[in-house]
């Protein structure tokens, strides 16, 4: 893989690009970038099609320059600059995106694309209406024709009036088809909500990649990490009646005798996809979810016995077992498991937590950094949690399915179901000390 250098890659360069590579005929620049399913390119060519060219230029390669398409990044921060007039910046980064051995014809497509945009903006200025449409057609198509391709020409083209201040002569300039939008509105609201996550997403997650590991959070002590000036937040993550809405409420409750500010719910609320009001947050959820990650949170994964979660949703009568069944509910929760586990930061045993819940919570506020702080009152306190008071404490009567916990899953799954689970799931009930 070829690394970024500013400075090494701008040595030696020649002062062109060449454009050889391109041939005249029935092909989108989508279609060359389309080959390349990463989220952070995906934003790219988003902000590419819709001409949200300041993003491209904002594009921060040294944070990517471990990405093996940084080339092509670099091609399209230069055609950032190409449409703000900034043009040796743009020969720069063109430069810069040869060295690294950019597709000659990805460099062609952008830039030829780049030329039809300016002269599709000439000719709205003079009122031009066949140019206008011509010029940007050929922005976004370069030969190819479909209705997809026409709608996204009028959205290029639409976007081009409004930076121009032309937004009322849309009608007068723009060729639209008026049943395209209608045989087509599904995909163009399905490429705005990924246009609209993805750029979510990259906030969150500072540009870079999930899988970044480089950026996971391995120290687990929150005042330390407050300390540096981070972002934090904390995730109770587990299977579905796993008993992390208790270790939710542990947290919770350290979290406020330590004074730390901090907002606390469920993922499926909408406060998550609000702009954060304190440096710190506390999560809970069960199914992964990349909104979450992306901001690379303190993952507390809390396990039990798989049979146990079963039954207690059996007592519970919860919707998703009950659509389910007995067998494939145990599957979906060993599946959240197993992907959580991989990503765990503290795992928490709710066999362990219930036999001594004081000394599991004193070494859960010590990994924390909690210090001052009396496990023995916490405990108290999540054994007395009110059940009127969802919103603070995710907790209500439903979640209590045995309260003398007198009822073991045997009891209320049967043998014939328990033996299938068991069976089915032997080497994780094994790996996690079950059997």
């Amino acid at each position: 893989m070829t690394m970024y250098n500013e400075e090494k890659d701008l040595e030696n360069t020649e002062p062109s690009v060449e454009v050889g590579h391109f041939k005249k005929g029935s092909v989108s620049i989508s279609e060359i970038l389309d080959s390349e399913d990463v989220s952070s390119l995906s934003a790219a060519k988003a902000n590419w099609y819709f001409g949200e060219w300041h993003a491209l230029t904002n594009i921060d390669l040294k944070s990517l320059q471990h990405h093996p398409q940084i080339a092509t990044f670099a091609a399209l921060k230069a055609v950032g600059y190409q449409q703000l007039g900034e043009h040796s910046e743009c020969e720069r980064f063109l430069l810069i995106a040869k060295n690294l051995k950019c597709d000659a014809k990805i460099i062609a497509f952008l830039l030829t694309a780049g030329v039809h945009v300016t002269l599709g903006r000439i000719a709205a200025l003079k009122g031009d209406s066949k140019l206008v449409n011509k010029h940007f057609a050929a922005s976004v198509t370069l030969g190819e024709k479909s209705e997809g391709l026409k709608l996204a020409q009028q959205a290029r083209s639409v976007k081009s009036l409004a930076q121009l201040g032309l937004l009322k002569d849309v009608k007068d300039l723009v060729d639209v088809d008026a049943e395209a939008p209608k045989r087509l509105s599904s995909e163009f609201q399905k490429l705005k909500i990924t246009y609209d996550a993805t750029l979510r997403y990259l906030e969150l997650s500072g540009n870079r990649q999930i899988s970044d590991d480089s950026v996971r959070v391995k120290d687990t002590n929150v005042v330390r990490l407050l300390g540096d000036g981070r972002d934090v937040d904390v995730v109770i993550v587990g299977m579905r009646h796993s008993g992390s809405t208790a270790i939710f409420n542990v947290v919770r409750l350290a979290i406020e005798a330590s004074g730390i500010p901090f907002e606390s719910g469920y993922s499926e609320r909408d406060w998550i996809l609000e702009p954060r009001k304190t440096k710190l947050r506390l999560i809970k959820t069960h199914e992964v979810r990349d909104d979450i990650l992306c901001s690379y949170p303190l993952i507390i994964n809390v396990v039990r016995d798989l049979r146990d979660t079963v039954a207690s949703a059996a007592r519970r009568n919860f919707v998703v077992y009950q659509k389910m069944g007995a067998l494939e509910y145990a599957k979906h929760n060993r599946a959240i498991n197993d992907v959580w586990t991989q990503k765990e930061d503290i795992k928490i045993k709710y066999e362990e937590f219930m036999a001594s819940p004081v000394d599991v919570i004193s070494g859960l506020l010590d990994a924390l950094g909690l210090e001052g702080i009396e496990a023995s009152a916490i405990s108290d306190m999540v054994q007395t949690l009110p059940l009127d008071d969802y919103e603070t404490t995710l907790l209500s009567a439903s979640h209590i399915t045995d309260p003398d916990r007198k009822t073991d899953f045997l009891e209320t799954l049967g043998e014939n179901i328990v033996s299938k689970i068991t069976a089915q799931n032997f080497e994780w009930l094994d790996r996690n000390g079950y059997l």
